[in-house]
């Protein structure tokens, strides 16, 4: 119902083998045309190879992440003289209705002083021989 009914989906979940391609093939096709996507929780929330299809079959109107599946050994490195090897990646970024920002959206003041002192709350749950508040359990975690 969610899917159907949204104008904009914000993705804010963690990466666990529930929520692993979340957004698939099955969501898209439930989604309105008008819809904006935006993941700014992990790559592997939404499909890629879906999410293209829905792009090239104007099923949503647009999607912004700030995270990308495959990330690791393309962002923060400089691509510019060899260019961006994934296809994918390179398919996603020659729509103008995609906006792509390579994993920078918690540098923000208030967001790395909430991840500092998270942080450091964790390590003294932990010196402390307590479990942490926000903890995901090993066996929840996708590798």
């Amino acid at each position: 119902e969610l899917y159907r009914q949204s104008d904009i989906i914000s993705l804010n979940v963690p990466l666990t083998s529930e929520t692993h391609y979340m957004v698939s093939e099955a969501a898209f096709s439930l989604m309105k045309p008008e819809v904006l996507l935006l993941n700014t929780a992990r790559g592997a929330i939404v499909d890629t190879k879906a999410l293209i299809n829905a792009l090239k079959q104007n099923r949503i109107s647009g999607y912004a992440a700030d995270v990308y599946e495959k990330e690791k050994g393309i962002f923060f490195i400089d691509n510019s003289k060899q260019g961006i090897h994934d296809e994918h990646l390179r398919t996603l970024l020659s729509y103008d209705n995609v906006l792509i920002t390579p994993h920078q959206a918690y540098v923000t003041k208030e967001a790395l002083s909430n991840i500092a002192e998270i942080t450091f709350g964790n390590i003294d749950n932990w010196a402390q021989g307590e479990s942490c508040q926000n903890e995901l359990g090993y066996e929840t975690l996708v590798l």
